[in-house]
């Protein structure tokens, strides 16, 4: 039974509840994916999502025995500021570029592998930022630091880039069910030319539709 109000006594106190983050969450979200192609769409969707008006993205996909690379060209590409904002959990541009709630692409790439290497730079900057990692599931030492390398050169002025190589691969890729599904899923992008996609050098086509079922 509830107290009546006039037995209820207020006790002062200086406690302060503050709300925290329990980096263990990390691992958890890097599970949260059903398949590799799965993962490999959520990073492929940043990309995409990266897009300038007018300009056609390209998207490279190389596949290897123990790796997965990823290039993103004739987007607005990602500078020292997007690069910070990737390593906070929660939050990201409202572009995406590595997962527009803060958490997707990084997740992605935790699913694939357990070592990245990011190579990005910006629309209108000479610099290109390099960042690595290797134990990228671990969070024993605690929260990740990275001190990365700075190049002057190395992409053109006008150019965005971003590059995701994920090493030491835990999933295998099954290529003609990562092929059927880009093909399916970007197939009006593909289609206006909007982007390209290719694997391994060899371009993606947009999947074709009867025509039975485009006059539906």
């Amino acid at each position: 039974m509830d107290h009546p109000d006039k037995l209820l006594k207020e006790i002062n106190s200086d406690t302060i509840l503050k709300e925290d983050i329990d980096i263990n969450i990390v691992t958890a979200l890097m599970r949260n994916y059903r398949n590799p192609v799965e993962a490999i769409l959520e990073l492929i969707d940043n990309a995409v999502d990266d897009r300038r008006e007018n300009v056609t993205s390209n998207i490279e996909i190389f596949l290897g025995k123990n790796f997965i690379q990823i290039i993103n060209t004739g987007g607005f590409g990602m500078g020292l500021k997007e690069l910070q904002d990737f390593l906070k959990w929660g939050r990201s541009s409202k572009r995406g570029k590595l997962g527009r709630y803060g958490q997707g692409g990084k997740a992605a790439m935790g699913y694939l592998g357990n070592s990245w290497k990011l190579m990005v730079s910006k629309l209108g900057d000479e610099k290109t930022y390099i960042i690595e990692e290797d134990d990228w599931r671990s969070r024993i030492k605690g929260k990740k630091k990275y001190k990365p390398k700075i190049f002057e050169g190395m992409t053109p002025r006008g150019q965005g880039k971003v590059s995701i190589e994920i090493r030491n691969l835990s999933r295998k890729i099954n290529e003609r069910k990562l092929r059927e599904a880009l093909s399916d899923y970007y197939r009006m992008l593909l289609e206006e030319d909007k982007i390209k996609i290719g694997i391994n050098k060899d371009p993606l086509k947009p999947l074709e539709i009867p025509l039975s079922e485009k006059e539906k």
